[in-house]
Order: C-alpha cells, then sequence, then structure tokens
C-alpha cells in the first residue's frame, strides 16, 4: 500500500511540475542595466541563473555597500527577506535569489547594473524557479517552457561618451608677442583669443 501512495505521491509531483510555467525575459541595451523579468503561474520561492557577459565586461561592484549594484522590483520582490547571492564564474556569475516568496504574476523582477557600457552578447542558461506550492512545504524545480537546457541571449549595445568638447568663448582679449595684453592691434604679430594674427597696417 506504500509503494502505491508513493508512486501516487511521484505521478502528482511530475503533474504539477509540467503544469507550472514559467516566462523569463531580459532586455537591456547595454547602457546602464540588464532587466530580469518573469511571468509564473505559480508561487515562486527562489530563483537562479548562470550569466556570461561579453569578455572584459562585467557587473558594477559598491566597493562601500560590499555587493554587487542591483535594484529589485519590491512590488514582486516585497520585505527584506530577498537575498541576491552573486558568485563570479569563469564567464560570467551564478545569480541566485531567494529567501521568501512572490505569488503567480509577471513583471520586472530585478535589475543589474553594467559596471561600463557593454558592446556584445549577454547569454543566461541554467535558469530555474523554485515552486513552493500552495501550502508552501513543497518544492518542485521550474523550467522556463519547461526547458532545462534553454539559453537565452541578449544583445549589448553599450554606448559611452569618449570626450566633450566646447568652443572657446571668444574674449577679444589681445597680446603681443611680449605677452604683454594691448588696447588694440597695429602692424605686427599679436595674439588673439589664442590664435596668432599678423597685421600689415
Amino acid at each position: 500500500m506504500k509503494k502505491i501512495f508513493t508512486l501516487l505521491a511521484v505521478f502528482a509531483l511530475t503533474l504539477a511540475a509540467k503544469a507550472a510555467t514559467a516566462t523569463f525575459d531580459v532586455t537591456g541595451d547595454g547602457t546602464e542595466w540588464i532587466v530580469i523579468s518573469l511571468e509564473n503561474d505559480f508561487n515562486c520561492g527562489a530563483f537562479g541563473f548562470m550569466l556570461d557577459l561579453p569578455e572584459g565586461a562585467k557587473l558594477a561592484f559598491d566597493d562601500d555597500e560590499e555587493d554587487y549594484v542591483y535594484e529589485k522590483n519590491t512590488d514582486r520582490l516585497k520585505g527584506k527577506k530577498w537575498l541576491v547571492d552573486v558568485q563570479t564564474t569563469a564567464t560570467g556569475y551564478s545569480i541566485n535569489i531567494y529567501g521568501s516568496t512572490f505569488t503567480a504574476s509577471s513583471g520586472e523582477l530585478i535589475r543589474f547594473k553594467l559596471a561600463a557600457p557593454v558592446t556584445g552578447t549577454a547569454t543566461f542558461k541554467n535558469v530555474n524557479f523554485t515552486d513552493v506550492g500552495e501550502d508552501l512545504k513543497g518544492t518542485i524545480s521550474v523550467y522556463p517552457d519547461n526547458d532545462d537546457t534553454k539559453t537565452f541571449t541578449i544583445d549589448l549595445k553599450g554606448t559611452a561618451i569618449n570626450g566633450i568638447s566646447a568652443e572657446q568663448t571668444k574674449s577679444g582679449v589681445i597680446y603681443n608677442m611680449a605677452g604683454q595684453r594691448v588696447s588694440k592691434a597695429t602692424k605686427g604679430i599679436f595674439v588673439v583669443d589664442g590664435k596668432k594674427v599678423a597685421v600689415s597696417k
């Protein structure tokens, strides 16, 4: 009899795992933030993923806070119980977010700041979520679109300010070749607004 109940429980968990669905969405233009959104039809207790960035790119780190720079959507990730664990890997980061529960919903969850504008492709893989169930007792791993090998890529097209130029204000101040300020240019060579000017009359 125990075997039958065990088989029924496993079958029920399998059905629940197939019934729960999640759609993971990542956006960002590379200039500042990578935005992670999730549509889930179950109570989510944790989620994690691997993030690979283009060579030389990295997430922003706040030395004062001793943590990576991110913004949680407090409408979905309510309270201070949500922990964001970011670990570096050979090609990027392993990110896990856990500690509380948010209900079935959709929209932005969290955004991570880039250390600098990035051009290239970011890859998100090994994405999974934890369905805590209605009674918050059981946990089931849920994969986006029921695909545990799914990889997401986004193109990052960073733009940076390479320099700022401004027209020099023309003051009309005149200097002779000895560096003395004069009221007007007569015959000779003078410096006017930083440029040499030859006056023949």
